[in-house]
């Protein structure tokens, strides 16, 4: 297995992460990437998970955090069992990208939609909000470390997610596309190579 450069979290301060307060799998498992991505090195470590259920398990932290008022729609297409992923790297994708989604939301009734698509080369995860936008200017932008969006000022954060996603990603040699209109909303398709189902 290659062993991949993770020089790029050696510039994030921890403490600058958590701007709000978050729930423990949130606080633990975000930090705990970017800590052990410090080093120069870091090693893919393939488990073989339920990519189903670990989906349901964070879609329920986010709606804990935010008190339920929010509605998170689900959707799963192909194998759920024993998917070969690194999992300290997709627990902080799927979260951050939900987080982001549900946070700059507009109104009382957020609505996120999470599909999630297994292919026989790839798992593609797609979050789609109905909230803010991001400008076009800011879109070249948004996965720089601790940058933020003006019309974002009203809404706390840390702008840090977007960096240990994309970081997520170049280490598993896995890709983002953006897609957004102003106003409207946002959607993020991300694709991660699989390794053959075990």
């Amino acid at each position: 297995m290659n062993i991949l450069e993770t020089s790029l979290f050696s510039r994030i301060n921890i403490q600058q992460i958590n701007s709000r307060p978050r729930s423990k799998i949130e606080y633990f498992l975000q930090n705990a990437t970017i800590a052990k991505t410090t080093t120069s090195t870091i090693e893919l470590e393939l488990t073989s998970l339920n990519l189903q259920k670990l989906c349901l398990d964070v879609i329920k932290e986010i709606e804990e955090r935010f008190q339920n008022d929010i509605t998170i729609n689900f959707t799963f297409k192909g194998n759920s069992n024993n998917i070969l992923l690194d999992q300290r790297l997709i627990l902080p994708i799927l979260i951050n990208l939900l987080d982001n989604a549900a946070k700059y939301s507009r109104g009382t009734e957020i609505t996120v939609d999470l599909t999630v698509i297994v292919e026989a080369q790839a798992v593609y995860l797609i979050v789609q909000d109905y909230g803010i936008g991001i400008p076009a200017v800011d879109k070249a932008h948004i996965f720089e470390c601790f940058y933020r969006s003006a019309n974002t000022d009203h809404i706390a954060g840390s702008g840090v997610g977007l960096t240990v996603v994309k970081r997520c990603l170049d280490l598993y040699a896995g890709k983002i596309v953006v897609q957004s209109d102003l106003g409207k909303g946002s959607q993020f398709i991300v694709s991660i190579p699989l390794e053959e189902f075990v």
